[in-house]
């Protein structure tokens, strides 16, 4: 009993001359400045896995897994009706794409229904259905895009359709059937015409004719992106393997980086005034700031985690939508 106080008394000198020593140091330091706010910090402005989304105005449109909800200015998130969802699909209430029209005014909806893409202007309150593809099958809209028709991606090709929601029927224009590896998971219009992101590549529609672009990143092609700086014009790829840039009609190159152990780049966003690119990774986001030759491009990662399908650049902000909800980095926090 004795020899167990006497090592009690040791223990308890030992701690006391380390509590001492330590309150000196602190005495001693000098009075360090209140922790810098992370350029990493991002507010989450819905909860809810968000699949796709699109930015109009001052109002964001979020696909769920569940239908579209609008996040407006003051933060408030509400469902947009639409039909009733069919029970005869297990994704008939995922809105796999977003694509607004560029006046703003419209939003188009891409989900696997018989009627596959929904139109809601912005005045109104809820989805109007359009017709449905017009061959009578059902095939689920992975992507879409706005230009001079409405194009609609699924895994039978691009479907066109006129932007009149009174006129016109689908009409399904390409690729030249069996020589594109479908579905179409992405879409854009661009100067050059219409890039379509297959499961083996990018095709491009321009005057009514498909080429293929061989010298284009291969494998799936999930997000595309093309913008104009400094009198460069920029084409951009997300794929299953990276991100992908080709700058003006030179060469694609894959863009090196710290890319999670899965690469693949589900979405892109543009900052024009920044000259910096965003990719929703496999395991949050990441940025590319452009140095405007052929090298020294900084990629890096700036915040979330986990899988990253929807983004944009809207008003200063990024707006970010994945498994854990909607989320929003404000330019001031960058």
């Amino acid at each position: 009993m004795r020899r167990i106080r006497t090592h009690h008394v040791i223990l308890m000198l030992v701690l006391g001359a380390a509590l001492w020593l330590g309150c000196r140091a602190l005495r001693s330091r000098p009075a360090q400045p209140p922790p810098e706010v992370s350029s990493n910090t991002w507010e989450q402005v819905f909860t809810q896995p968000v699949r796709s989304l699109a930015a109009v105005g001052d109002t964001i449109v979020l696909g769920t897994y569940q239908g579209s909800y609008i996040l407006r200015a003051d933060g408030m998130a509400a469902r947009v009706p639409a039909e009733p969802v069919p029970t005869d699909s297990p994704w008939a209430g995922v809105v796999f794409a977003l694509a607004a029209d560029t006046q703003g005014r419209r939003v188009y909806e891409g989900r696997d229904q018989a009627y596959p893409v929904g139109l809601l202007d912005l005045g109104e309150s809820e989805w109007q259905s359009l017709p449905g593809l017009g061959d009578g099958e059902r095939w689920t809209v992975w992507s879409l895009a706005v230009g001079d028709a409405l194009y609609a991606g699924t895994g039978k090709g691009v479907w066109a359709r006129s932007l009149d929601s009174e006129a016109g029927k689908w009409q399904l224009i390409g690729p030249p059937e069996g020589r594109a590896r479908l579905p179409v998971f992405s879409l854009l219009c661009a100067e050059h015409g219409l890039y379509a992101g297959t499961f083996d590549g990018i095709w491009l529609y321009n005057d009514g004719e498909w080429r293929f672009l061989a010298d284009g990143p291969r494998g799936k092609v999930l997000a595309l992106a093309a913008w104009t700086r400094d009198g460069q014009r920029y084409l951009a790829a997300g794929t299953g393997d990276g991100l992908f840039l080709q700058r003006g009609t030179g060469p694609w190159q894959r863009v090196d980086g710290d890319y999670p152990e899965d690469p693949v780049v589900y979405s892109l966003a543009f900052d024009a005034k920044g000259g910096i690119l965003f990719a929703g990774t496999a395991d949050g986001v990441a940025r590319l700031a452009l140095s405007g030759g052929e090298g020294g491009d900084r990629w890096e990662k700036v915040g979330l985690s986990g899988p990253v399908m929807a983004l944009a650049w809207h008003e200063g902000a990024l707006v970010a939508g994945g498994d854990g909800g909607a989320f929003v980095w404000r330019e001031g926090r960058m």
